[in-house]
């Protein structure tokens, strides 16, 4: 009697198996694919957040680092091809850059040396390439002072009457295009996000709604009793 009686306390309010429910509520078909396509569609989603984020903080560092900025360049051979001697081109490095800093919207203007010039090229001509021999264009950092608008025709115009090669690079040609295509990739993970929103809750809504139409009985019974 005894012996019943403990074994009875041992028992009572714990539930050493699995709860066993009167309605059949806890069926779980379909919920592991549920459970896993959600698990995926949260990765998706975190990857999208990454690239979003990624992207805008390259947009914004490029934007800076060129921003307000171009590059003048006394190429190193005129117009039949032949090399313009080194002396020549600082010649013209000197003219140009009295020039720029003469313009009130030009912040600096820095003539780069030899060596910058080859850390410049040496990406395309390769780091173990000897470059004394190799003429070298003249190149000239500008830097414009920020909320001026600088007259780049007229600039360009006083540039060529030193010699009529000299160009001068705003970095926008190219930079644009970048910018265009980073655009369309922040773009298509925006788009990415949204289809992974609608997706998943369709699922979700979807998988309610069947198991509400699974356990309608159920469900009728208990509005039934309230």
């Amino acid at each position: 009697m005894l012996q019943f009686f403990q074994k009875s306390e041992k028992l009572l309010g714990v539930d050493r198996g699995r709860r066993k429910y009167d309605l059949p509520l806890d069926k779980t078909e379909g919920t592991g694919f549920l459970k896993v396509l959600i698990l995926m569609m949260t990765i998706l989603a975190v990857m999208a957040f990454a690239v979003f984020f990624v992207l805008s903080d390259i947009t914004k560092r490029w934007t800076s680092g060129l921003e307000n900025k171009a590059t003048v360049e006394i190429p190193a051979q005129d117009t039949d091809g032949n090399a313009i001697e080194q002396s020549v081109i600082e010649t013209y490095l000197k003219q140009s850059s009295q020039i720029l800093k003469q313009k009130p919207y030009v912040a600096e203007a820095q003539i780069m040396d030899e060596a910058d010039i080859q850390k410049l090229v040496a990406p395309w001509l390769g780091e173990d390439t000897n470059l004394t021999d190799i003429p070298l264009p003249g190149l000239i950092s500008v830097s414009f002072q920020a909320g001026m608008s600088a007259d780049m025709n007229a600039l360009k115009q006083e540039l060529e009457s030193i010699n009529p090669l000299i160009r001068i690079d705003t970095h926008q040609s190219w930079l644009n295009d970048v910018l265009r295509f980073a655009g369309a990739l922040q773009f298509g993970s925006v788009l990415l996000l949204s289809i992974i929103g609608v997706i998943t809750f369709s699922a979700v809504a979807g998988a309610v709604k069947s198991r509400i139409a699974v356990h309608k009985d159920e469900v009728e019974l208990l509005h039934l009793i309230g």
